[in-house]
């Protein structure tokens, strides 16, 4: 709906719809005349209309504003965490696994590409497992190790030495 069509449409409308439209904006009609207050209703729609307009412009401006990937992704991160970094995690264990394949087989001087025998059984349990098992547990260990960071109070460089010797502790111990 068009706003300006809109306010124009109110600031014309008949003394009833202005009380009315003032009794929802907390006017007292018995206190005050029926062209005052219809004058002050007016007024405090339009300029409440002018507010969203104002922040309905802003909003389709950030909206029509192009994202960049890292804007995009963070978003993503943070409605869905756990979802994108399975999706995340699926996606780089799978091109990796299609690397670790491809990558020794064109290195030789003696092997074609026409001798690759391409392991698709193997990528899809990279996939599954970086999707299912890797990223989910990630998640959970790296949010566990920042709150044991926290809640120590480590500031500065206390924090990644703190971090490394958790990390170090955990691949003794695990």
């Amino acid at each position: 709906m068009n706003n300006a069509f809109f306010r124009r449409g109110l600031a014309t409308s008949s003394g009833a719809v202005a009380v009315t439209l003032a009794s929802w904006c907390g006017e007292s009609t018995a206190s005050r005349t029926t062209s005052r207050v219809t004058t002050q209703a007016v007024e405090r729609l339009q300029s409440s209309l002018a507010n969203q307009t104002r922040s309905f412009s802003s909003a389709a401006t950030k909206a029509e504003t192009p994202k960049s990937f890292v804007q995009w992704y963070e978003g993503h991160l943070e409605a869905r965490p756990i979802l994108t970094k399975q999706v995340t995690g699926s996606i780089l264990w799978g091109v990796g696994d299609a690397v670790a394949q491809v990558f020794p087989h064109l290195s030789s001087s003696s092997s074609s590409l026409d001798e690759l025998e391409y392991d698709w059984m193997r990528t899809g349990r990279a996939v599954t497992f970086g999707g299912i098992i890797h990223a989910p547990t990630s998640h959970m260990h790296f949010n566990f190790l920042e709150w044991m960071t926290v809640r120590t109070g480590f500031t500065g460089l206390q924090i990644p030495i703190f971090k490394t010797f958790m990390e170090q502790v955990c691949i003794i111990c695990g």
